[in-house]
């Protein structure tokens, strides 16, 4: 009798523990095709953590031509919701590229990124904004964020992949004050700091096109 009991015991003790690493609190689940990966597809799970100070999403991504890719990384808290971006390609081959929301940032559009080279492999290009390519800089993506900085109203910055990673190269800073539609070109530094270049008053179609990344403005 005492053996049951002892039994019983220990299988409720592995039920529990079993149970409680396979609970996912405000489960969030997506998946999307990868258009430059024969037979490619991502799926995503999110899941927050006990104490609602954020989560985590996993990813796991296959192929015809790769092996099962696994990866993960950290979300904000704050009414996160889960997206997928997939329709982002990176160098000259416009490699397939994976974006994850984060719920970072000023404005809870920061992505998680991660490129898929030609032999399988996942590369860590780090976080920033949601990019898109750059209509007429190569191998350059950009993200329109407001901005807290005075003058600027928004501020559209630049990436570039340096040494593996996704990296700030310049910004335009935005400001439609008493002065007019003022562009101006800065260098970004340390410290979340800049260094005005140049500066232009833009007519109002100029300012938009600008903003949206559609055209060159300094």
């Amino acid at each position: 009798m005492r053996r049951n009991v002892i039994y019983s015991f220990w299988i409720c003790i592995v039920f529990f523990c079993n149970s409680a690493f396979a609970d996912c609190i405000n489960e969030q689940n997506a998946d999307a095709p990868l258009p430059a990966v024969q037979g490619g597809h991502v799926w995503a799970k999110s899941c927050g953590d006990q104490d609602q100070g954020g989560g985590t999403v996993s990813l796991r991504v296959s192929g015809n031509r790769l092996n099962e890719v696994n990866l993960n990384t950290r979300y904000e808290p704050d009414a996160y919701a889960l997206t997928l971006d997939t329709n982002i390609f990176f160098g000259k081959n416009k490699i397939q590229g994976i974006g994850v929301g984060t719920g970072s940032g000023r404005d809870a559009t920061g992505m998680h990124y991660w490129m898929i080279d030609g032999t399988g492999k996942a590369i860590d290009l780090g976080e920033t904004p949601q990019l898109k390519r750059n209509a007429f800089m190569a191998g350059t993506y950009s993200a329109l964020v407001t901005s807290s900085n005075s003058p600027y109203q928004s501020i559209l910055y630049f990436y570039q992949i340096k040494e593996g990673k996704l990296t700030q190269t310049k910004a335009v800073g935005f400001d439609s004050g008493s002065n007019g539609n003022i562009a101006s070109l800065l260098t970004v530094l340390p410290g979340d700091r800049y260094k005005v270049v140049s500066k232009r008053r833009l007519t109002k179609l100029e300012y938009t096109s600008c903003q949206n990344g559609k055209s060159a403005c300094w």
